[in-house]
């Protein structure tokens, strides 16, 4: 609560005596990138790490390396998910949780891109974590995959890693610093509570009518 309390505040010179923030943004996002039905903010936190190391307060080494890290290995987990729940009972109730058309957009990437999708999916939402979970479906070699899985990720952090220091530095926008942080923060919890009535609607949907649902993707 303590990093919570002073990112709403804004007290940046707080946070650098706290030692979970990089903590909890690792966790958010292995479990943002390992488990579909987890509607968390992966992009734009990691975009607002990136303003927090123009600010001094992530080292940059060190963010960069928890953050792909935990990225690979949870796509490399969901991965793994895909290959043990192959047509399983629960590969079915998950398919129909997901925002429309995703699965598709997943099967799309990886049927044009082959292992290269990776690369592309990481920058698209819910998709990111549906292609290693569909190359495990599909039983791709899963050396191939974790190498594809651990560069993939590297550039994906560091792509907004590099975006979110940019947008801090920048000189026109020097004085809203704190504003535009907070409001990475806020972005991001509105995109979950938005992805998560998705996420119900769509359980609910499934219920009145579960053949119907399963078989748009079948």
């Amino acid at each position: 609560m303590e990093v919570v309390n002073t990112l709403i505040n804004g007290d940046f010179d707080l946070i650098k005596n706290s030692q979970y923030l990089l903590l909890i943004l690792t966790v958010v996002l292995f479990l943002e990138s390992a488990f579909v039905f987890l509607p968390l903010p992966g992009d734009s936190l990691v975009i607002f790490a990136g303003g927090m190391i123009a600010l001094g307060v992530l080292p940059l080494s060190e963010t960069v390396m928890h953050l792909s890290a935990a990225a690979s290995i949870g796509g490399f987990l969901a991965y793994w998910q895909g290959r043990m729940l192959n047509r399983s009972h629960c590969h079915k109730k998950i398919v129909t949780i997901l925002p429309a058309n995703s699965m598709e957009r997943a099967s799309q990437l990886l049927t044009k891109y082959g292992f290269l999708s990776l690369f592309v999916s990481r920058f698209i939402p819910f998709v990111r974590v549906l292609t290693p979970m569909m190359m495990g479906l599909g039983r791709l070699n899963p050396l191939k995959v974790f190498i594809s899985n651990l560069t993939s990720s590297l550039l994906w952090i560091s792509a907004l890693l590099v975006l979110g220091k940019v947008l801090i530095l920048n000189p026109v926008l020097e004085s809203y610093q704190a504003t535009l942080l907070k409001g990475l923060v806020g972005f991001s919890l509105v995109l979950m509570i938005i992805a998560m009535i998705g996420i119900v609607t769509r359980f609910f949907k499934y219920k009145s009518n579960p053949q119907s649902e399963y078989e748009k993707f079948n």
